[in-house]
């Protein structure tokens, strides 16, 4: 799928994420910030060509375990790295959506609190793409 099509998709989901962070709704904010950051992961694999990419593309299914060696490698692999803090921001996302989503049990103050993951995820991502062109 186009990446910038995906990218701008991602920034629909930012404004639904504010939406949800205005309303008080912890737990749909807590998924919208995993998709962001899970998806921007994703994209961010295909574009750097990483063996987790072609993995789950062979696989058709995106594990936890693929997503959880793509951000290391976005982090700390010299091939690969693009921003040291992705590996971060993606256990972040994971414990939102395992434990603010999943098991409902992240306050609205968690969630916003770390809601400035997506907005940075989605940088990097514009970034990424940009350069590329």
């Amino acid at each position: 799928m186009d990446k910038i099509f995906l990218l701008k998709r991602l920034k629909e989901e930012e404004i639904q994420l504010r939406d949800y962070l205005l309303a008080g709704n912890a737990r749909w904010a807590c998924e919208k910030i995993y998709v962001i950051v899970s998806t921007a992961i994703k994209i961010l694999a295909e574009h750097k060509g990483l063996p987790e990419y072609e993995e789950a593309k062979k696989n058709k299914f995106w594990s936890v375990y693929y997503l959880n060696k793509a951000a290391y490698r976005l982090s700390h692999d010299p091939i690969y790295k693009i921003d040291e803090t992705i590996e971060d921001m993606w256990a972040i996302a994971w414990k939102l959506h395992s434990q603010g989503f999943e098991q409902n049990y992240i306050t609205i103050k968690e969630a916003r609190k770390f809601s400035y993951i997506a907005s940075k995820m989605l940088n990097i991502l514009e970034n990424n793409l940009q350069k590329s062109g």
